[in-house]
């Protein structure tokens, strides 16, 4: 960490040399014991030389995790609650702030609940597994009940866990594209409010930057991942800015042959780009 060199002719200007002259060293059983040691480069005033500050037992750096509805939560009817809820709540402002503080609402919502109630299908499933066991040892006759109810929530467990790993390996997603949005069963609860903050940027023409915002992901090409070439990025927008957009592209549609030359052939639906091409070739041979 720190600066990329250690030592410095402290030139100003023209023919300063900056060189990584300075180093820390240790044994294969050392790193081994100290797997997680860093150690950082910190400038001096006072030296040409960086000091070198190695810590052995570094604070974890918690990184923000990316937020996603998680497929699982829409077979549950207790997610329109929490949804409702969370989107009712009173927000001030534009049409389109509202809208973005009550997604925010729900996201926090959702994770809430999901801690709260759901937890971790693995670990559900491990419960149940150990529950079972422990009722099928007893011997008790009376616990044939208790064992089928066990078995219909293992199954139930299962399903979810494979809704988790299916949508976690974008295997439906790949295959479906913008078609996987099942959760959109809520759309009642919020449409009202998403089309009058659309409807307020065609009226005022303001759009927040968080509705700007988009996410960069990389799609794996290959099965053996080795270079970053293997990977073809997309960019994931928000809903309320790929309406909107979808909206201005659908308008321009009826008046963009009437905006760009007969001869260019392409981005007006009905002509190819490689119509030029046919007709220059055309000529060339008759």
């Amino acid at each position: 960490m720190g600066v990329p060199w250690t030592w410095s002719n402290t030139w100003e200007r023209e023919g300063e040399i900056r060189e990584r002259l300075d180093r820390c060293l240790g044994s294969v059983s050392w790193v081994q014991k100290f797997e997680k040691a860093t150690y950082e480069h910190v400038e001096k005033q006072t030296s040409d030389h960086c000091l070198l500050i190695l810590d052995t037992n570094p604070q974890k750096i918690r990184v923000k995790r990316r937020f996603y509805f998680d497929q699982r939560w829409a077979k549950d009817k207790e997610s329109d609650t929490i949804i409702k809820k969370a989107w009712g709540l009173e927000q001030h402002g534009s049409w389109m702030y509202r809208v973005v503080r009550s997604i925010k609402e729900c996201r926090l919502a959702l994770i809430e609940w999901n801690k709260r109630v759901r937890s971790n299908a693995k670990v559900k499933i491990q419960e149940i597994k150990e529950k079972s066991k422990v009722a099928r040892e007893g011997g008790d006759p009376c616990n044939r009940g208790d064992i089928a109810c066990l078995k219909r929530q293992l199954s139930k467990a299962y399903k979810d866990e494979e809704r988790f790993w299916s949508q976690k390996s974008r295997s439906r997603w790949l295959k479906e594209g913008d078609k996987n949005i099942a959760f959109f069963h809520i759309s009642n609860i919020i449409k009202d409010d998403v089309v009058n903050a659309i409807s307020s940027f065609f009226h005022t023409g303001n759009l927040l930057r968080t509705v700007n915002e988009t996410i960069i992901s990389l799609i794996p090409k290959v099965d053996n991942l080795v270079l970053l070439t293997n990977f073809r990025p997309i960019s994931l927008c928000t809903v309320l800015y790929k309406t909107i957009s979808k909206v201005l592209a659908n308008r321009l549609k009826k008046v963009l042959k009437h905006c760009i030359s007969p001869s260019q052939s392409a981005f007006v639906p009905g002509r190819q780009i490689l119509d030029n091409v046919i007709i220059a070739h055309k000529f060339c041979i008759f």
